[in-house]
């Protein structure tokens, strides 16, 4: 109003001077106001003799600077976590923080984040210039071991002051990494199997062991079973129940820590690898023998044509033994069992010589898969000499005879091959001083009809030779015999009365 009232009064002045017709007035200046400018929010109105003119400074009204726009003591910082607890070194884990109070009241890029390994009396940075709407950051953990932490944010405010929050309670860093190894065999004979291992912690207490297979070849990792200690150890060894199916697998043990450490970060193999067989049925084994032979002779080339077939490949070579002796009783006796062959491939022939030695024998030949199954075959044979034996069953005892006559010849032979076998037979009339063929080349039958000569003599003999496949030949004498030419005569010295 009063700057209103101040023009006014100047326009009127001015007025009045140009009315006047050449008279002198005194000079009055008036200078040209720029018009009113708004005073901004916030500032205060020039004061008076200063930048607001002559006129308008003395008549300027005083405005009050404005309130601070924030109270520093009003604003809060919040760490959310890392107050305690164990961590495993190397792994990520996002740190988080609130502020409270007014944006405005926060410096460009404020928060910063820091650590320190000894008690707070030092701090590496992890992070700065963080910006205002951030509150969380994703750490890649330090590799320590076995080290307390603390973890700290930094706020920036405007004016240069600044807030912080830190852990509550320091945090513990391990990287090392516990170790698990298998203690039990890895085979089976049956679905149900249980797991042997030994773990062990240089650092934090185990916490459990995993066990996770994966069927050969080719398929995905599936948890099979877990154990989980009862109380803080560091040392630990167990069992862990499974239940698969037929199969070969690839299995992996996988001991945790308090902090997640694992023995197998990443899937990396570790001691704890290795392979679990489950098989529930014995290998198929077949055996054949050469011809399906049960006599050979002593020192005869014996031939087996063995192939193991097995479901959970790779079939396991087999074991090949001898027992028997000459009486049947050895064939009951462990003393009398002699190994042939302890690893004999799973698919071939296994040649061999039978003994020289007469008797009965038994072959074994065993299957054995990777989880103890077994097959077993068994073939009984008999071994005779190699040369042919031979026994007269007639001739065998003295004996007078009727020349002329006809009588049968009969022996027995025991050799491998008696159908392949020819015989000569032969007789002499002077106790075997000479001989005279009977007849020759005939078939191994066991028997051969003789038309005894019409002569007398009291050094009869018989000789049998006979001949195997392998032109090897044995012979055999019977016993005496007399030939008599002369019909014997029948007197009738009387007759009886019936009464």
């Amino acid at each position: 109003m009063k700057t209103a009232h101040l023009k006014s009064l100047a326009l009127l002045l001015a007025a009045l001077g140009l009315a006047s017709c050449g008279s002198v007035s005194p000079s009055i200046e008036v200078k040209a106001q720029p018009p009113e400018q708004p005073v901004p929010p916030g500032e205060a109105a020039p004061e008076a003799g200063k930048k607001g003119g002559p006129v308008e400074a003395d008549l300027a009204e005083e405005i009050p600077p404005p309130a601070s726009a924030f109270d520093p003591a009003a604003c809060r910082l919040i760490l959310k976590n890392f107050h305690g607890g164990e961590f495993r070194g190397g792994g990520r884990r996002y740190i988080f923080w609130d502020f409270q109070g007014p944006v405005e009241a926060l410096a460009e890029n404020p928060f910063s984040l820091y650590l320190s390994r000894d008690a707070g009396k030092s701090w590496q940075s992890i992070a700065t210039d963080l910006a205002a709407p951030t509150r969380q950051f994703a750490w890649s953990l330090p590799a320590l071991a076995g080290e307390k932490v603390l973890v700290r944010v930094h706020a920036l405010l405007r004016g240069g002051k600044f807030l912080t929050a830190t852990s509550q309670a320091p945090c513990y860093f391990d990287s090392r990494l516990p170790r698990v190894f298998f203690d039990g065999p890895l085979t089976s004979p049956s679905s149900r199997l249980e797991v042997c291992f030994h773990a062990r912690s240089d650092a934090l207490p185990i916490h459990q062991v995993e066990c996770r297979v994966a069927k050969v070849p080719g398929e995905e990792w599936q948890l099979a079973g877990v154990w989980e200690a009862r109380e803080p150890v560091t040392e630990a060894a167990g069992r862990i129940p499974l239940t698969l199916a037929d199969g070969l697998y690839q299995a992996a043990l996988l001991a945790r820590d308090q902090a997640g450490n694992t023995s197998s970060p990443g899937g990396s193999e570790t001691e704890g690898t290795g392979k679990i067989l489950v098989d529930t049925q014995p290998p198929g084994l077949k055996v054949a023998v050469d011809e399906n032979k049960d006599i050979f002779e002593g020192g005869e080339e014996l031939a087996l044509d063995i192939r193991v077939e097995d479901a959970n490949l790779p079939a396991q070579p087999v074991a090949i033994a001898l027992q028997g002796g000459e009486s049947l009783d050895a064939l009951e006796s462990r003393e009398n069992r002699e190994v042939l062959a302890r690893r004999f491939p799973a698919a071939g022939t296994f040649r061999w010589r039978v003994p020289q030695r007469q008797g009965s024998f038994q072959l074994q030949v065993e299957a054995a898969d990777l989880a103890g199954n077994r097959s077993t075959f068994e073939h009984f044979f008999r071994v005779v000499p190699l040369l042919p034996a031979i026994e007269f069953l007639t001739f065998n005892r003295p004996r007078h005879l009727q020349g002329g006559g006809k009588v049968e010849i009969r022996w027995q032979t025991r050799l491998a091959r008696p159908h392949a076998s020819k015989v000569t037979l032969e007789f002499s009339r002077d106790q075997g001083a000479g001989w005279q063929e009977l007849a020759s080349d005939l078939d191994n039958t066991g028997s051969w009809t003789w038309l005894l000569p019409r002569e007398d003599f009291r050094g009869g003999l018989l000789r049998i030779r006979v001949r195997n496949h392998l032109d090897q030949e044995n012979e055999a004498l019977s016993a005496p015999f007399s030939v008599s030419s002369k019909v014997p005569k029948v007197r009738i010295t009387g007759v009886a009365s019936s009464e």
